[in-house]
C-alpha cells in the first residue's frame, strides 16, 4: 500500500494519501487541510470545530515526515487556502474526499484499502505493536468519549503523548516500506 501510494504522480493527491496514513485523520478532513491551520513551528494541524465530526477542536500532531512534505508542498501553493485545492476553482474548493479512494483504486487498490481504513490500521497496530495506550489512540482519532461522565468532565487531549505516537507511526510505516 506505501509503496502504490508513492508511485502516485500528482503531488497533492500523494501527500494528501499520507496525510492519511501518517495521522489516522478522517479524509473528509484531510481534503479540506487549509494552511492556515497547520503550524509548522509545533508541528500541529490545528482543525477548527467546524470541520470536525464532533463539533470539537482538535489538534493533530504532524510526524516530521510530513512537516517537510507540507513544507514542500507549500513552495508549490499558489493563492488557494487550501493544501489540496480543486482542480476547478482552487481558491474556493478544495478536493473531495472520495477523490482519495478513487487514487486508490486507480493505483491498484481497489478491494485492498481505503483511506477511512487507515484509522482502523492505526488504531489496530499502535495498540498491538507499539504498545500505545488505547485513550491515546482515541484521543488521535478524535473519538467521542465514553459514557455521559466522561464526556461531561474528561476533557484530556493527550497531546504530549501523541506528538509521541505520530513520530513513532510515521517511523514505524517508514521501516515497513524499506522493508
Amino acid at each position: 500500500v506505501i509503496k502504490a501510494i508513492e508511485g502516485i504522480e500528482s503531488i497533492h493527491s500523494k501527500i494528501a494519501l499520507m496525510v492519511c496514513l501518517y495521522t489516522a485523520s478522517r479524509p473528509g478532513v484531510v481534503a479540506g487541510m487549509c494552511w492556515s491551520e497547520i503550524n509548522f513551528d509545533d508541528k500541529e494541524w490545528h482543525v477548527p470545530a467546524s470541520r470536525m465530526k464532533l463539533g470539537h477542536d482538535h489538534i493533530t500532531p504532524l510526524p516530521n515526515q510530513l512537516v517537510v512534505m507540507l513544507t514542500d508542498l507549500k513552495a508549490l501553493a499558489d493563492d488557494s487556502p487550501f493544501v489540496f485545492p480543486g482542480a476547478s476553482d482552487p481558491i474556493n474548493k478544495h478536493i473531495h474526499r472520495d477523490s482519495l479512494s478513487k487514487v486508490l483504486r486507480e493505483n491498484g487498490l481497489r478491494n485492498v484499502i481505503v483511506t477511512h481504513g487507515f484509522r482502523a490500521t492505526l488504531r489496530t497496530i499502535a495498540r498491538e505493536r507499539l504498545r500505545i495506550h488505547p485513550d491515546v489512540l482515541e484521543a488521535q482519532l478524535s473519538h467521542a468519549k465514553k459514557g455521559d461522565v466522561q464526556k461531561a468532565y474528561d476533557r484530556t487531549q493527550f497531546l504530549e503523548e501523541r506528538h509521541e505516537l505520530m513520530q513513532r507511526w510515521a517511523d514505524y510505516i517508514d521501516a515497513l516500506k524499506n522493508d
